[in-house]
């Protein structure tokens, strides 16, 4: 079937938002989810990359949802910007 839609069937063209959210800050963050024992997921978790010729940063966030995750990220960023 040539025009078969793809409409339902769980593809979508558009980024999802965790693949946005790692778009946005892959510059200064690595973005995952966790990975329990048992196989189940877990929370989002984002660690600060380490800024050349410095120490490497412990610093992690996490959140129970991406979205919730995008928030946190955005108030990191405002308040290393001063745009608070």
């Amino acid at each position: 079937m040539q025009n078969e839609s793809r409409v339902g069937n769980g593809h979508s063209p558009l980024p999802s938002a965790a693949e946005e959210l790692q778009a946005r800050y892959s510059d200064q963050w690595d973005i995952w989810r966790e990975l329990r024992q048992d196989g189940s997921h877990g929370d989002w978790i984002a660690a600060r990359l380490p800024i050349a010729d410095q120490e490497e940063s412990s610093e992690r966030l996490s959140a129970p949802t991406v979205e919730d995750l995008a928030e946190i990220l955005r108030e990191a960023t405002q308040d290393e910007d001063g745009e608070r």
